[in-house]
């Protein structure tokens, strides 16, 4: 093939082939990437020798505060109890939970199975109650419910995307992408 000439695909699609590299020198200053990818220096100051650290960049106190209070919420408008409550450290747990489930390829067994005397995962049944986990299961919430239909008007992501834009604004601050 040679440069100018032309190709024609089975969906009529006309490609014009050209020389790669065709002009010489060097790139345009506005073309040339220069940013450091990777973690941002706000993400390497707040992050230590803990899992924790880097999950709580991400997954901030804010959002994690925000879900315990639409949990609770949804928890107590269907129970018809004020008294309900859940802890932070409970939520936490209840992750925890979530991703040693996930992490020992466990996302297909029977709940019950995990707590299991004989063959439950000691972790899982040292972390939180089973009871108590299909618990805060049923409530889970990540919005106010009391406000998504006037939300729904507006945002068709509404039951997410409060957390979902707290979320994408922390993984910015803290990870810079560049080419793979």
């Amino acid at each position: 093939m040679t440069s100018g000439s032309t190709l024609v695909s089975p969906d009529d699609t006309t490609w014009t082939v050209i020389e790669a590299g065709s002009k010489p020198g060097r790139f345009r200053c506005q073309n040339v990437f220069r940013h450091r990818v990777g973690p941002t220096s706000h993400a390497k100051r707040n992050v230590d020798e803990t899992c924790k650290s880097a999950w709580q960049l991400i997954v901030s106190k804010k959002i994690m505060q925000h879900i315990l209070e639409c949990t609770m919420e949804e928890a107590r408008c269907e129970l018809q109890d004020n008294d309900w409550y859940m802890t932070m450290e409970e939520l936490d747990a209840f992750i925890a939970v979530l991703y040693i489930r996930g992490a020992i390829g466990a996302h297909n067994l029977d709940l019950d199975s995990l707590w299991s005397i004989k063959w439950g995962n000691p972790i899982i049944k040292a972390t939180m109650s089973r009871n108590r986990f299909r618990e805060i299961m049923k409530y889970l919430r990540f919005d106010h419910k009391s406000s998504r239909r006037l939300r729904l008007n507006e945002d068709k992501f509404a039951m997410i995307s409060d957390i979902c834009y707290e979320f994408i604004a922390n993984a910015q601050a803290c990870y810079i992408p560049g080419r793979i």
